[in-house]
């Protein structure tokens, strides 16, 4: 039996990207002018870090990172790691790198040398998401003092 190719859900995906820049606008609303937000995450001193990396004319390119203190020293699985990329006359945000993934595809044949699945795109937007709708509901800004190591 043959399996149907991966078809991507271009409707949905820009749904995700669509909220995912409110999102991200809601959590860091100067990103225009500041260089980084933390949000705290609950206990534990969990945090979402976002980094401004590049500010062009229409876009702006931010690094989001998860971590704390006594996760980084016991945890076997990575935290994530993610570059998006915002459309600010689209108003989009879209995941352009993923943990060490410089370039992520729409969609991927499978199975393929690295096992990356065919809506390995489409999951990383879903996920991004999903991690910024908990910031939002439960994080709270870290005040700058904070945030100096």
């Amino acid at each position: 039996m043959k399996r149907e190719r991966y078809k991507v859900d271009l409707k949905s995906m820009l749904a995700d990207c669509e909220a995912n820049y409110v999102r991200l606008r809601r959590l860091f609303p100067d990103m225009m002018s500041a260089t980084e937000r933390g949000v705290g995450l609950g206990g534990g001193g969990h945090t979402l870090m976002l980094s401004v990396l590049e500010r062009t004319s229409y876009t702006t390119l931010l690094e989001l990172t998860q971590g704390g203190v006594a996760q980084a020293q016991r945890s076997v699985v990575r935290s994530p790691r993610l570059k998006v990329r915002l459309y600010h006359d689209a108003k989009l945000a879209e995941v352009t790198t993923c943990q060490r993934i410089n370039y992520i595809q729409s969609n991927y044949d499978y199975p393929n040398e690295h096992m990356v699945q065919p809506d390995e795109k489409f999951q990383w937007n879903h996920f991004l998401g999903e991690w910024l709708a908990n910031a939002l509901a439960h994080g709270y800004v870290l005040e700058e003092a904070c945030l100096s190591p």
